[in-house]
């Protein structure tokens, strides 16, 4: 089963992330992906989400709870 996080402006496949820091008031999601097809490979070795409390606070929040869910 593949899970997914929510967010306002994009969904996470919580299988890609390698590390979530926690800052004041921000969290750093830290992923790691690779995308394939037929005729492609891409592949990145460091993506980083900032999810900030003041600026966002409905995905903070979400980020939050699965944080205390996991």
């Amino acid at each position: 089963m593949v899970n997914f996080i929510k967010l306002s402006n994009m969904i996470i496949n919580t299988k890609f992330i390698r590390a979530i820091v926690c800052d004041s008031k921000k969290y750093y999601i830290n992923i790691n992906y690779n995308i394939s097809g037929n005729l492609f490979w891409f592949s990145e070795d460091k993506f980083e989400i900032e999810i900030c409390a003041i600026e966002k606070p409905s995905d903070y929040k979400i980020i939050t709870d699965w944080i205390d869910k996991n």
